[in-house]
Parts: C-alpha cells; sequence; structure tokens
C-alpha cells in the first residue's frame, strides 16, 4: 500500500546524522552547511494557477540537477561493472512478464530500472538483487534466489543514514525463484549527496510456508542507488460536494512508476452510515481515473489505503492528457465527487 507522506526531516537528531554523516566524507564545514541546509529546505510542491508549471519546472530542473551532480561527485562511486550490467535487462523484463503486474512491465521498458549483479551466499542459499529502481512514490527490488522466496518480515532495506524504508508488497515466481519487493518512497533528502542503500534478509520462505522461514540466513549487499527519474507534486486542494459530505483532493504526485493520490473526507469512512446495505460485507468506496477523450477504459488503481478520514490511491503512470478522478460513493452516499486533472505533454 502507498504511505500518506514522507517523514519530516526537521527534528534535531536528524541533523545530527547528516552532518555526521557528510563530516565523515571529508568536506569542509561549509559544504557540510550547505547540503544540510538543501536537505531540511522543505520539497516544493505545485499550487494549479495560469503558470503553474513554469516555476516548478525550474525548481525541479535544479534539484535533479544538484542531485545527480552531487552522486556523481560526492557520493561512493558505483562500481563500472554495476553499470555495464546491461544484459540483466531482458532478465528484468522476463521477470515483468512473468508476473504480471500492472505497471511493472512499461516501467522495465521504460529503461529506468537500474541493473545490478549483486550476490551474497549464505548456508548454501544464493540471493541475487538483479535490478532497483526508485523514485518519488515507491522503491523497488528485483531480485532472484537458488531456493525459497522473500517474505516482508524478514526483509529491511535502509538508507546510507539509517533510514528504514517499509516492505509492502511481494510478487514472486516460485518456479523460476525470481520477482520483486516493493518499498515505500526514499525520502528527498537522502539524494543529498547520493543514495546508498544496503538490503539485508533474515530469512526466505515459500508459498506453502508463507509465514515462517525456512531457509535462515543473514544476506545483506549494499550499493550505490541511480537518481530518481522526474517527479512531479501538485497540491490542488480542490474541494468536491455531495450529499453534505467534502471529499478533498489534497494532493497528487505523477512518477514515471505510478500516480499517487491523497484525499480526505469530513466524515470519516465507515462512520454515521445513513443507508447500511442489506448484505454482510463491508461497503467499499469505488474510485475511478478516466482519461477523457480516450477509449473509457479506467486506469488499473494498483492499491488502496483507508485511514479514517484519509484516502491514498496509487495508480499506473499517466500519459500527458486530461483525467477525471472520480469517488463513486462513500459510506453508502451516492457521489459523485469529481476533479479533473491535467498530466502535461513531457511531463510525469
Amino acid at each position: 500500500m502507498p504511505r500518506d507522506r514522507n517523514p519530516s526531516v526537521s527534528d534535531e537528531s536528524l541533523e545530527r546524522r547528516l552532518r555526521h554523516h557528510y563530516q565523515n566524507m571529508l568536506q569542509s564545514p561549509a559544504l557540510v552547511d550547505q547540503w544540510i541546509a538543501e536537505a531540511q529546505a522543505p520539497n516544493p510542491v505545485v499550487r494549479p494557477s495560469r503558470h503553474r508549471w513554469r516555476a516548478p519546472a525550474i525548481v525541479a530542473a535544479s534539484v535533479l540537477g544538484l542531485a545527480t551532480g552531487a552522486a556523481m561527485h560526492w557520493a561512493p562511486r558505483t562500481d563500472a561493472w554495476v553499470w555495464a550490467a546491461t544484459h540483466d535487462i531482458p532478465i528484468l523484463q522476463g521477470i515483468a512478464r512473468q508476473l504480471g503486474v500492472p505497471g511493472v512491465s512499461s516501467l522495465v521498458a521504460s529503461g529506468n530500472v537500474m541493473p545490478l549483479n549483486l550476490a551474497d551466499r549464505q548456508s548454501g542459499v544464493t540471493v541475487k538483487i538483479l535490478g532497483s529502481y526508485a523514485d518519488a512514490v515507491q522503491t523497488l527490488l528485483f531480485l532472484q534466489t537458488t531456493h525459497g522466496s522473500p517474505t516482508l518480515d524478514q526483509i529491511t532495506l535502509e538508507d546510507q543514514l539509517g533510514h528504514r524504508l517499509q516492505p509492502e508488497f511481494s510478487a514472486w515466481n516460485s518456479q523460476t525463484h525470481q520477482g520483486f519487493v516493493q518499498f515505500s518512497a526514499l525520502p528527498s533528502w537522502v539524494w543529498i549527496p547520493g543514495a546508498q542503500l544496503t538490503l539485508t534478509i533474515n530469512g526466505l520462505g515459500s508459498l506453502r510456508h508463507p509465514l515462517g522461514a525456512i531457509y535462515q540466513g543473514h544476506w545483506q549487499m549494499t550499493w550505490d542507488q541511480a537518481p530518481p527519474a522526474a517527479a512531479r507534486t501538485v497540491s490542488p486542494d480542490a474541494r468536491a460536494v455531495a450529499h453534505g459530505v467534502t471529499l478533498t483532493l489534497q494532493q497528487y504526485t505523477l512518477a514515471p512508476s505510478a500516480a499517487v493520490f491523497h484525499l480526505s473526507a469530513s466524515v470519516p469512512w465507515a462512520h454515521n452510515v445513513s443507508k447500511p446495505r442489506k448484505q454482510k460485507t463491508a461497503p467499499q468506496p469505488q474510485f475511478i481515473i478516466k482519461r477523457v477523450h480516450g477509449s473509457g477504459a479506467a486506469i488499473p488503481i494498483l492499491s488502496e489505503s483507508l485511514g479514517g478520514a484519509h484516502v491514498t490511491l496509487m495508480a499506473e503512470p499517466l500519459q500527458p492528457g486530461r483525467y477525471i478522478l472520480t469517488v463513486v460513493e462513500w459510506n453508502h452516499e451516492p457521489g459523485p465527487w469529481t476533479w479533473p486533472f491535467t498530466v502535461s505533454q513531457g511531463r510525469p
């Protein structure tokens, strides 16, 4: 499931960790202070207006240039063989086709997944990382094992400052021993001056034993993650009202791997239900994203996360065009609540 927000970076403990990390890289105090200031600066968001894309484009280009340049000059160098591991791209494409998870095949085909060839062998079992991907909405690792499959409670992913990403979803082919694990997104401050990730697996399970580790070990691999592909966050704070209930589209992020929408409601979900259904099943809200003047088919929604008055949706990545997000029903009250939005040409 997508998570609501990246954690705050303003606390003193994080500043101490940032300062310690950068000072250990033997840079001047002035440069350390500059990096910390950049990391603590709030992330710019876009509020729709007549010139809504101009200033954010400049900011996005500056941030991406800073992250890329810093990663090349200051972060630990990524070994040349990692970048040259293009022979693994067909393997990644094969995994995506076998699993058939919406959005993954197009992501691999885009060339944004970073090929890797890392391996660790423990207790007679080898675990390989075939590729990795990170952007503003999620982090993906493509894995292969000789035995067993990763279980979410036995796997951790940390950045160079000790921030731990949450494993949220996995897809696995038990015949080829290949698949991927989805984690929450890296916080933006990790990319200054460059992201280094460490995967740790303490046990591997199987489809027959999904809740327990049948292969014990301590597989661990570290690598330098490529800078993220461009993403755009828009904060329209747009309200729609129906039957006395106000739903607000607070923010959405358009990234190469997915689109994530954050909504809030004036009435929490499943609270004060006015028209209870006869069937015993719990009511479910309906969310639809359609492209205007398109084929009429809905954009696949990959996951939904409801927490009281807050909703987070993750959908397939969106191509340039005009769209409408619709909430069909909320607490048995029919809407619709609708929000039109546009994905510009050349933008995520």
